[in-house]
């Protein structure tokens, strides 16, 4: 360990209390998805935040007409201002990096399936506990605490950082990130950190993804006379077995990008996934529905054709349409994120990030590939960088998306570590690297 990898360490050690009184202040702010009523609050109060490490910031509120066109077509109805923030540093003429991650969460649901209040942060062991805590307030939370390290011990980046802290991932299928990339806010990064991403790997890719549904109709009458209708639930055997076969098939397929954790059977590459989530139908039981609707999501690995994949959808519904004669079937398909993306597991940036963040964890974190989405693939597309995803998910262990979601404080800590590592020590590759 070198003096400046030690000074890190010190520092960031000795300001554990101020990280998780930072993160219990985000958790704190309410960011659900469902309503998007704490996103100005919460960027401005990370924008302050910023602005006190001699950053300039920029608080980013997606357009009206950006919403109506990009959001409102596949969002539920909400007030939300879709705030955004970026936070710039120029380090003489050093060159730009990028860190990110998001600040809105999905809605803590159920406030009886929380052993705790989801808006207020508890230390238990070696856990905090709120939603958002690993997914994804946490990473900001270490985001801030780095560039107060970095300041405290006088350690100048090898690069000028650039941190965008943006909103609507857990809603998509646009995003502030997405639209700090397409209006041109992002140019000049040489290579980009996504915070948003699991601990026990280096990310190197994500899948795309599409919501389906489809609506099975028949004829509503008194179940008394059930003969008389056509039931739209009874009906929808065939089309559930022809969603199945067609599952089945896409789930034989592999991208050449290896799995960030191995999948059943012992298959170590990211495959797609085609899946049924959702059912609804019916008022009341002694009433046959007039429509049983049907939902799901599909993962297209990077090496698929969007178009064939909404083919494919097209032509299992048409068998199951055909074998159903009396029920009416209608597709509909909306886009979550539309790109898939990944890099090579050997390519020099992920490289040298699994060798920091192996180092820091103390065990082996080694690349792979997600088959989640992201707002992640869009923006790596569209700067054409070197990217990595690393953060503070742990499969399973960190409940995100769930009740009593958690996030490890060393895990915490250890990025803290590798965001100032990173700031210091990968500079920048050769322009078209």
């Amino acid at each position: 360990m070198n003096d400046l990898t030690a000074a890190i360490a010190a520092e960031t050690a000795r300001r554990r209390d101020e990280l998780l009184e930072l993160l219990a202040e985000l958790i704190a702010v309410p960011t659900e998805t469902s309503t998007g009523a704490g996103y100005p609050a919460i960027v401005d109060r990370l924008g302050t935040e910023f602005a006190a490490l001699g950053f300039t910031t920029e608080r980013v509120d997606l357009p009206d007409d950006v919403v109506e066109r990009e959001c409102r077509p596949y969002q539920p109805p909400r007030d939300a201002v879709h705030a955004n923030l970026l936070a710039r540093r120029r380090v003489g003429d050093r060159p730009q990096a990028l860190w990110y991650t998001h600040l809105d969460t999905v809605p803590a649901g159920p406030r009886e399936l929380w052993d705790t209040d989801p808006f207020t942060a508890v230390v238990d062991g070696d856990f905090v506990i709120g939603r958002g805590a690993s997914d994804s307030k946490g990473a900001a939370a270490a985001l801030v605490t780095a560039f107060r390290v970095l300041d405290a011990i006088g350690a100048e980046p090898s690069v000028s950082p650039m941190v965008a802290l943006t909103t609507d991932e857990e809603i998509g299928p646009y995003t502030g990130l997405m639209y700090l990339a397409d209006t041109g806010a992002l140019d000049g990064a040489r290579w980009f950190h996504s915070c948003d991403g699991t601990a026990t790997n280096i990310g190197i890719g994500y899948c795309g993804a599409l919501n389906w549904t489809v609506a099975v109709r028949g004829e509503s009458v008194h179940s008394g006379i059930s003969y008389l209708g056509r039931n739209p639930v009874e009906g929808s055997l065939p089309l559930l077995e022809e969603l199945l076969a067609t599952k089945a098939a896409v789930q034989e397929r592999r991208s050449r990008t290896p799995a960030q954790w191995p999948w059943p059977e012992g298959r170590e590459r990211v495959g797609p996934l085609l899946n049924v989530t959702m059912a609804r139908a019916g008022v009341k039981h002694n009433v046959v529905p007039a429509t049983f609707t049907v939902e799901g999501d599909r993962r297209i690995i990077p090496e698929e054709d969007w178009d064939e994949v909404v083919a494919e959808l097209h032509e299992t519904v048409d068998r199951a349409r055909r074998r159903t004669p009396g029920l009416d079937l209608e597709l509909t398909i909306a886009p979550f994120y539309r790109d898939g993306w990944a890099v090579e597991p050997d390519a020099p940036f992920v490289t040298a990030m699994a060798e920091i963040a192996s180092t820091e964890h103390g065990e082996r974190v080694r690349p792979g590939g997600s088959s989640g989405s992201s707002d992640v693939s869009h923006t790596a597309r569209r700067l054409g960088v070197p990217t990595v995803s690393h953060g503070l998910a742990r499969p399973g262990e960190s409940r995100y998306h769930s009740p009593n979601e958690r996030a490890r404080i060393s895990d915490l800590l250890a990025l803290v570590r590798i965001i100032c590592r990173g700031a210091t020590e990968l500079g920048a590759p050769p322009e078209g690297a």
